[in-house]
């Protein structure tokens, strides 16, 4: 479970930075 939010943290991380 935790290691889904993290994933998706991930995919909106870079999102954000760009």
């Amino acid at each position: 479970m935790e290691q889904n939010y993290f994933s998706k943290r991930i995919l909106v991380i870079p999102q954000k930075l760009l």
